[in-house]
């Protein structure tokens, strides 16, 4: 039987299937649609000067008139991320027979209604030959709004490099892999909160 690697960048766990994702990249969607809500609202609330947090069900984002400062970057991964959960929403409902009410001239509405369709009814996709494509979207949305809201500083974690015994290992870029000083082994995303508890394990 062929084996292929987990197309989650940074992750070398082995699949079954060529574009798959493993166990842990699987799982940790959950992470990234329970955060996508919070990070969309601090990215919009940083979308032009002077602008407020404020609920996720107001937000609207549209180009600002023309002599009002904006950043394109932002706005580029605010509109990217409503794409992603509507596209991958739309497909839910399609395998499922369910009803998508998304109310367009609210973005954040619709945001928020894609986002729980999916973080309640997404298991049934797991076994779909495009699930890969599906984890790998959802991580793309997340980075980038990340990118734009959170510190990119380097980070020690507090656990020793289960590879080697003692490495120092550093989280970098805001948690987008890890490594070790000492041997060079990486982890992808979905594996540092699994550090401790696997140099734990391997003790």
């Amino acid at each position: 039987m062929s084996e292929y690697v987990c197309r989650m960048p940074y992750c070398g766990e082995i699949v079954l299937r060529r574009g798959d994702v493993c166990e842990g990249c699987w799982t940790m969607r959950r992470v990234h649609l329970l955060e996508l809500p919070d990070l969309y609202v601090r990215a919009y609330a940083l979308l032009t000067p002077g602008s407020q947090a404020q609920a996720l069900t107001t937000i609207h984002v549209s180009r600002p008139a023309a002599p009002v400062p904006f950043s394109l970057v932002i706005y580029d991964a605010l509109e990217g991320a409503y794409a992603t959960v509507l596209t991958w929403a739309t497909y839910l409902c399609v395998e499922t027979g369910m009803t998508l009410w998304v109310r367009s001239y609210v973005t954040g509405k619709g945001f928020a209604e894609c986002v729980k369709l999916l973080r309640e009814y997404d298991s049934c996709l797991a076994n779909r030959s495009y699930v890969g494509d599906y984890v790998y979207d959802l991580y793309v949305a997340y980075r980038r709004l990340v990118t734009q809201t959170s510190s990119f500083a380097t980070r020690r974690l507090s656990c020793a490099c289960p590879s080697c015994d003692g490495g120092v290992v550093l989280s970098r870029n805001a948690d987008e892999y890890a490594v070790c000083l000492t041997c060079g082994a990486t982890w992808g995303h979905s594996q540092i909160p699994l550090l401790d508890r696997s140099t734990r394990e391997v003790a």
